[in-house]
């Protein structure tokens, strides 16, 4: 009997994430529908220290060959003293699934323009290093994924519960509330920030979309997405 429920909640996630099928089991729901994930992000929290001219430095995030993000930030200091600095980048899985990401760091020379002490990190190794040169030092960050949920629900008291895993260890959960609740439909968004060291390499990750038993609190109208595959290809 469990072997039998495991290939049925196998097919369910393969038809409701499948773009040429629609999941008959999913649409019945009675407490869930118009069930939507946005693509996927991947943002990393950089911070260090900086020792450049008007205390201004340049970025450069490349995915493979490609500039996907530049622009500029002002360290808390200029040269010659170190600046405190950090950079919010956000990325979406469409432009950088299968490449190799770099962050390139630099100042402009005051003489004619060019770009002096670059600085290059590969993102990938953020998490876990600490990168420097003449112009920039203690250079780390911290990887996230984030995940944008919408649809409707009609749950009691509007309240709705989630919850991601791997297959094999939770990652997240949480509740949130619709505009309107039950018997009436009403419309939801959560966003779900999962930590890059918490993720699988390879494996999906499910969303599980649930109600809570006015009775005796266990999940009802359980409907089940995929977040997301591993790895981005």
């Amino acid at each position: 009997m469990k072997k039998f429920s495991l290939v049925f909640l196998l097919l369910m996630l393969l038809f409701s994430t499948s773009p040429a099928f629609a999941n008959p089991y999913q649409k019945a729901n009675p407490a869930f529908r118009q069930v939507k994930v946005d693509d996927p992000k991947i943002q990393f929290q950089i911070k260090g220290e900086a020792k450049v001219w008007e205390a201004t430095l340049h970025y450069r995030v490349k995915a493979g060959k490609k500039i996907v993000a530049q622009g500029f930030k002002t360290a808390s200091k200029g040269a010659p003293q170190w600046g405190k600095f950090s950079l919010d980048l956000t990325l979406t899985k469409s432009k950088v699934k299968g490449k190799e990401l770099t962050l390139e760091l630099f100042e402009e020379s005051q003489a004619n323009g060019s770009e002096i002490h670059k600085l290059t990190i590969p993102l990938k190794t953020i998490d876990n290093k600490k990168y420097q040169n003449q112009a920039f030092r203690y250079v780390t960050g911290s990887t996230q994924y984030i995940y944008h949920v919408k649809g409707e629900a009609r749950v009691w008291e509007a309240t709705y519960h989630y919850e991601v895993s791997d297959g094999h260890n939770i990652l997240k959960k949480g509740y949130g509330t619709a505009s309107n609740g039950a018997p009436k439909w009403g419309t939801f968004q959560q966003t779900i920030k999962i930590p890059k060291k918490k993720m699988r390499v390879n494996g999906s990750i499910i969303l599980e979309l649930y109600e809570e038993s006015m009775k005796d609190g266990s999940r009802k109208n359980r409907y089940f997405q995929r977040l997301d595959q591993f790895p981005w290809k």
